[in-house]
């Protein structure tokens, strides 16, 4: 008998790893600066650099610090997954240790009103919505750590 069971993609190739128990963001560090960016670069933006050396792909730090927040309440347009019906969700802005500010939906099951600027957060796969074929379309989302 064929196995038919679902499969677990990512929302955008090359971004993050789909590792389950140490999720990364992939991202770029110029050799030549230091800087990184997210998503990763092939050439370095940064305007003061020499850019002598190449950018290196590098995996970024998990955790990092709940720079701002906002909750949607309203269904946005598509592309947009929403379930049905529209439940409201929180996007926040991560600092990362790398000197990088990333947005990401905040997981789910964390209420907003808990939710404080300057708390660490950690990086989570979390499923964004099913395909038409069934799969699992998997992002990355950031939800606080406990304690």
């Amino acid at each position: 008998m064929e196995n038919t069971a679902n499969k677990q993609i990512p929302c955008v190739e090359g971004w993050f790893t789909m590792n389950s128990e140490d999720p990364r963001l992939i991202g770029g560090r110029c050799k030549s600066c230091g800087d990184h960016f997210f998503p990763k670069v092939s050439i370095c933006r940064n305007p003061y650099c020499k850019k002598t050396e190449p950018v290196e792909e590098v995996l970024l730090s998990r955790r990092g610090t709940l720079y701002t927040f906002t909750v949607n309440h309203y269904k946005p347009p598509a592309p947009y997954h929403s379930p049905d019906p529209f439940v409201p969700y929180a996007n926040g802005i991560v600092e990362l240790p790398e000197g990088l500010m990333v947005q990401g939906q905040i997981a789910s099951g964390y209420d907003e009103k808990n939710l404080k600027v300057g708390s660490e957060m950690e990086l989570i796969l979390d499923k964004l919505y099913d395909d038409e074929k069934g799969n699992e379309v998997i992002t990355w989302k950031f939800k606080p750590v406990s304690g």
